[in-house]
This record gives structure tokens, sequence and C-alpha cells, in this order.
């Protein structure tokens, strides 16, 4: 329940900025954003809304917070108040070029900017730093179009001043042509324009919802479950931090923030904000992410903390989704090896629990602590069929534990992580059932069981021969079980019943009977490919028996003493 003041009035959007006076598009709120395409289809909308004679024309929600100092912050709406601005601006600057300039003053004057009696002209809306300087000196101010197309010129088609100058000058454009429809004279032009401007004003209807903090405003909009783009945890962060910087540190606070947006670009923000939060605090919802951060990172020398470390974990994080990251050149060809398999795996709450460990252990330690989680992930999670949320809260509690260096290194971590471990027995039998559908994970799981049929143990030609095969092997089916029955879904895609097969192989495989199947087996030079006829001689129920010998291996494979596939870590 929001404890806090929350009201919805209707207004007409021009009323609106009337009304409220000033505005201001917070810092952390995206910058403008809608191309002539939106900006057409709004004014379109709005002309058969005028000229059907509709009584309203509704737009949507603008979300309001404050006042302070007696301006209000948008937090959602900055869009439409931005573009009904410049379409004020237009229809001023029209009326300004044919000799209507009492009618433009009253137009900048009730909807453009506020002059206090011996102050100076202040605009109503302004945008956040990226837009407000252009914002200012080619909307508010009246300029001709030219000046506009001029400076139109300077910036690169896809940033946000591009789109909000040519925005502006489409707007112009428009006003012409609304204005010259079935009038010919200036005065029935001009008239066309009072009508469109008042509809604006009384008729083009917002909700306008006032919220007495962002945190409320955050719950809203998740409430609302539509209305999350606009408001993120991350994007109240950005304010909170912002608001405390001071004139001293404003330079460093948005050189970090810059290298943590450039690090997260493209991803979700607010996932990562939540990683970044369970890898030091533990397991948190997402509605509680603001409250807690600001909590936790009270006053100046807090919010420089957060926005330092941020930066530090947005690098982190963009590592362990992508092995190829440089920063893993600092920890070894190794973690590059197992980063890799966990995103294969698919198991998206390690990431904490690794960036924890990437805070606190040594770098040496870093491949074993990686490798233990591998055991867990495939024992538990991907074998075992493990419920989603026991693995989270325990890796949480972990990550929180390293954090605070209670746990030292990949050693000390065994214990909690052993809770999480299924038996032997009852790995066993899981992998024996599992039914397995993705050629990735296939591929993975089969030369994993080939390396302990070779009985590697230690890092040499064997090993690396076998890590070289990942890329030209392919799955196949021993059996081509072709009815929809359940066991023989069970048949198909139980492990027992697929080999790994060099690409080179592959074509000798068309049409073939199982005994031509065997011959080209016979040639692989993966040892589990080899010696599948001893296994599967007996046809399709010796799948089964042949799912048992891996299980056999797996067993021996993915355990805590096992490091990189064989090598025998020191550490655990």
């Amino acid at each position: 329940m929001l404890k806090s003041r929350l009201e919805a009035n209707t207004y007409g959007i021009g009323a609106l900025i009337t009304q409220r006076k000033l505005f201001c598009v917070p810092e952390h709120q995206r910058n403008f954003a809608w191309t002539t395409e939106e900006v057409e289809r709004y004014l379109e909308d709005v002309q058969q809304a005028v000229e059907r004679s509709e009584e309203e024309y509704f737009i949507g929600l603008v979300v309001l917070m404050g006042p302070l100092d007696n301006v209000w912050q948008v937090l959602d709406g900055q869009q439409r108040l931005a573009t009904t601005t410049m379409i004020y601006a237009a229809i001023r600057e029209w009326l300004l070029a044919r000799e209507f300039k009492e009618d433009a003053d009253q137009i900048e004057s009730e909807f453009m900017g506020v002059r206090q009696l011996g102050g100076k002209y202040t605009p109503r809306l302004r945008l956040n730093s990226e837009n407000r300087q252009i914002f200012e000196e080619f909307v508010i101010k009246p300029v001709s179009n030219s000046e506009i197309q001029k400076e139109l010129k300077t910036w690169p088609k896809r940033s946000s001043n591009h789109d909000l100058l040519e925005a502006s000058s489409f707007c112009r454009e428009w006003i012409a042509r609304f204005a010259s429809c079935n009038a010919n004279s200036k005065e029935e032009q001009a008239t066309r324009l009072f009508r469109l401007s008042s509809y604006l004003e009384t008729r083009v209807k917002v909700v306008c919802l006032d919220v007495s903090s962002e945190a409320n405003a955050y719950i809203l909009f998740e409430a609302l479950n539509d209305r999350g783009a606009d408001l993120s945890a991350l994007d109240l962060v950005k304010n909170y931090i912002f608001s405390k910087a001071g004139v001293q540190n404003i330079e460093l606070f948005r050189s970090k923030w810059s290298v943590m947006t450039q690090n997260i670009e493209g991803k979700d923000a607010d996932d990562f904000l939540k990683v970044f939060w369970t890898s030091r605090f533990g397991i948190i919802q997402k509605l509680e992410l603001f409250n807690r951060l600001r909590r936790e990172y009270e006053n100046e020398p807090g919010a420089r903390q957060l926005v330092v470390d941020l930066a530090d974990a947005s690098e982190k994080c963009s590592a362990i989704e992508d092995p190829e990251h440089e920063l893993w050149s600092q920890y070894g060809k190794d973690c590059r090896r197992l980063i890799a398999d966990l995103s294969l795996l698919g198991s998206r709450q390690v990431r904490p629990l690794i960036l924890a460990a990437m805070n606190r252990f040594d770098k040496k330690e870093i491949a074993s602590f990686l490798w233990a989680l591998t055991v867990v992930i495939v024992r538990y999670q991907v074998i075992g069929k493990g419920r989603t949320g026991v693995l989270e809260k325990q890796f949480g509690w972990l990550a929180r534990q390293i954090h605070l260096g209670q746990i030292k290194n990949s050693f000390d971590s065994l214990s909690s992580l052993t809770k999480l471990l299924t038996d032997d027995e009852t790995f066993h039998r899981d992998f024996c059932q599992h039914l397995e559908y993705k050629a990735s994970r296939l591929i993975y799981f089969l030369l994993e069981l080939e390396l302990t049929e070779r009985g590697v143990f230690a890092p040499g030609e064997n090993l690396e021969r076998v890590r070289e095969l990942k890329g030209v092997v392919s799955p196949i089916h021993i059996f081509d079980v072709v009815d929809d029955t359940e066991d023989s879904e069970k048949t198909s895609h139980s492990l027992g019943n697929v080999v790994l097969l060099e690409d080179t192989y592959q074509d000798s495989l068309l049409f073939e009977n199982f005994d031509a199947k065997l011959k080209v087996c016979s040639r692989s030079e993966l040892e589990l490919t080899r010696n599948v006829e001893f296994y599967c001689k007996n046809g399709p129920p010796s799948v089964r028996h042949r799912a048992e010998y891996l299980a056999d291996l797996a067993v021996d494979t993915w355990k805590f003493g096992n490091l990189l596939y064989g090598q025998i870590s020191p550490t655990i």
C-alpha cells in the first residue's frame, strides 16, 4: 500500500501546462525519443478529434512529483508534454510571421514561458541536460525554420537532439498545412489555429498523477504492469546519486555512470541492479531495490561509493555473460571455458555469486569456484530439476557471506554448496532419466563424459584435443524413433541414444540403416562414439543400458574434486 500522497486528476494538456506553470525532466529520465512518425500520429489523431468535434481525446498518463521550489518533476509523460509545447511553438511562429503578434504573445505566455515581475523569462518545460539547450534555443525561443534545418545538419541522425529538431520542424510544416486546409484568408487560417490551440488546452485529456516520491511512482508503474519502461529502479538510483553529487563531484559521478551505462547497454537495467544488490546483501524483491539502496548508501559519501561500485560491477557483470570479455584475460582460459559452460547451462542465479567471488576472492580461486558452481547447476538444476527459488535463496545467502568476508575462498564455500548437491545415487538415477533436447547441451554433456571415459586427470594433449572437437561435432540419434508415444520420446531423447560424430562423417549417414550407422561411428575419434555398438547392439531397449553407463561416468565427472574436466584443483 502506498502510504504517501497519491492524487489523480484529469486535465486538458494545455491547461495542465498553464496551471502547473513549471516542469522539469529529471536527469535520470530518458532523452526526447519521439520520431516524426510518432509526432505525426499524435497530430493526426488530434486533428481527427477536432474535425469530428469530439468532446475529448484522451492521450494517456502524466506522472508528476513535487512541487519543489514551484517546479514539478516529470516522471512520466515528457514526450507528450514536449511535443505539445512544440505544437504551441509552431502556432506561435505561424502567427508571428503573419503579424498576429498579440495572439502569438498570448500563446507564448500561456503555454511556453513564465515571467515574474522584475524577473527573467523562464521556460515552462525544461528537459534533461542532453536536450535542454536545443529545446530552449530552437523550440522555446522564436527562430526560423531555416535555422532549425541548419542546426539539424550538425547532429547525428540517430541522436536525441536530431529527433527533437526534426520533430520541431515537422510540427511547423504540419501547422502550416493544417491552417491552410479549407481556409483561404490568413484570418480564416488563424481561426483554425485558435480552435486547435483551444482544443489542446481543454479537450486533449491526460490523467495527471501526483506522487510524493519517485519510489511511489515506481511501485505504481509496476502495479499497472505496462508502465514500467519509462521509470526503472536504476532511473531512480541515478536521480538519487546525482542529487547528492555536489559541484565538486559531478564530473566523477558522470564519468562512472557513463561507464556503467555503456557496460550494461542492451541489458535489463533493473536486472543488473538486482544482481549487484544480491552479490552484497542477499536476495531482494525488485520493488524494494530503490529504497534499500538509498538507505544503504546514504548521503554524499554513500552516493559516491555507490556510483563507483556500480561502474565496477557493471564491467564484471558484462564479463559474467560473455566468456570472450577481455576481463577474463586476467583469470585465464579455464575461466573463459567455465563461464561459457555456465551460460550454456542457462542458470542466471549464479551471477550474483560469481560477482561476489570476483570482488573478494583471489583471482586464482575463481576457476575452482566456477567449477563448483557448474557441478551444483548440473546436479541440482539441469539434471535434478531442483527448484529455482531454493537455488536463488541459497546463492543469495552465500554471496552475502562472501561479501562480508566470512567465506574467503572456494574451499570455504563447499559446505554451503553441498546443501544443494544431490547425492551420487540420486544423481545417477536422474541422469538415466534425463531427456535432453538442446544440441548445445548434448555436445557439452557428451564431451565432458568423453574426458572421464578417457581417464583424463591432468591437462595435456587429450584434454586439448577433446576441447577442440567441440566446434566440429554434432549430436546424432542412434535409433530413429518415429512414433509419438511417451516411451518412444524417452528413448529418442535419452542421452543413451545420442552420440557425437565429427561433421566430416555426417553425410555418410544419409539414408543409412542402423548397421551402416554403427560402421560410421566406429571411425570416430571419440571413444564413446566408437564403442556405441557394444551398448546398443540389442536395439532401442538397450538405450537404457547405455544411459546407465553414461550415468556412471557422470557421477565421476560432476563432482567437487574434479576441476577443469580432469585437472585436480589444489583447493577443492
